[in-house]
């Protein structure tokens, strides 16, 4: 009589009368022993899926939970989120308001580009987030922008003298 045994981590067994457990390949593990499907294989935490490549060390700066998905940025760090899902390119941020933990690219409210570096349109810094400008706030803005012009085209009107424009053009 054959004595059953539970499959180690790493391992499963598909069918019940089944003799011989599979591995799960790809440098999976599975999270327990006596794993019955291939659907329980997954990467361990501190790695993630790469294609064919299977699971791989978690770049510095990210987080790689247990599981087949995408790793996830740490606070203060940001990876682009539209590169290839095996080569990350992590920037550090100013600090780890600017770049919450979270989804790659993920910025702190108002906030964009590499590193979370820049403030959205219609957007000011006010330490590690961006507030939304008001409406008035650009109105003081354009209102000394046409008083500049107004004084620039009054100088310049100043200082033209008729006497010393001549009538014959070539």
């Amino acid at each position: 009589m054959e004595t059953c045994t539970r499959c180690s981590s790493g391992f499963y067994m598909p069918s019940a009368g089944s003799s011989q457990c599979l591995p799960c390949g790809k440098m999976q593990m599975t999270p327990q022993i006596g794993s019955t499907s291939e659907t329980d294989c997954r990467c361990p935490e501190h790695s993630f899926m790469c294609g064919e490549r299977g699971c791989i060390p978690c770049p510095s700066g990210l987080y790689c939970p247990e599981g087949l998905g995408p790793p996830e940025q740490q606070g203060g760090f940001w990876a682009d989120p539209n590169v290839s899902q095996c080569d990350f390119s992590v920037l550090r941020c100013r600090d780890q308001f600017e770049c919450p933990p979270g989804m790659l690219g993920r910025c702190s409210v108002g906030r964009e580009g590499l590193a979370c570096n820049n403030c959205q349109a219609s957007h000011y810094p006010q330490g590690s987030v961006c507030e939304q400008c008001r409406e008035g706030d650009t109105l003081p803005v354009i209102l000394l922008i046409l008083f500049l012009l107004c004084v620039l085209f009054f100088i310049s009107v100043s200082r033209w003298d008729p006497s010393q424009v001549s009538l014959n053009t070539v």
